[in-house]
């Protein structure tokens, strides 16, 4: 097991699971998903036995917070704990960059998984890309 980072670009190991997850599972359409922030982010890859299993992103938000998100993990990879894995090595990356808190725009559906890794829901419920969301957030 092994983490490949990556920083302002988008690999086709990334844009694999993602278009996996997001676009074929959960009906996001391409452009909503692949909107050019990648540019703008560093993205890690959890890779087992040289496979790319889980994915998820750091992205510098408007008032200089650090944002995960893109998190995902290949649905026949699901229940092995990659996706929590994935979750910790992004909190540590921002950790390691002087950030004292972390942020996620969490599907509601996911809400759970990220109360597990210690996040505590803000806010009101919203849509994006037709998805409900809640964010959170974590101290570190």
């Amino acid at each position: 097991m092994e983490y490949k980072w990556y920083k302002n670009r988008l690999p086709e190991n990334v844009r694999h699971i993602r278009e996996e997850v997001f676009v074929k599972e959960q009906g996001v359409l391409p452009e909503e998903d692949f909107d050019g922030s990648d540019r703008h982010c560093e993205s890690v890859v959890l890779t087992v036995e040289n496979k790319g299993v889980a994915t998820g992103r750091i992205t510098i938000g408007s008032r200089g917070e650090a944002l995960i998100g893109r998190i995902a993990c290949l649905k026949e990879e699901r229940g092995k704990g990659y996706g929590a894995l994935v979750v910790k090595e992004l909190i540590r990356r921002c950790k390691e960059k002087g950030f004292d808190r972390v942020y996620v725009h969490s599907q509601t559906r996911a809400r759970g998984f990220y109360k597990k890794l210690g996040f505590e829901e803000y806010g009101d419920v919203y849509m994006e890309a037709g998805i409900p969301h809640i964010n959170m957030k974590k101290d570190i």
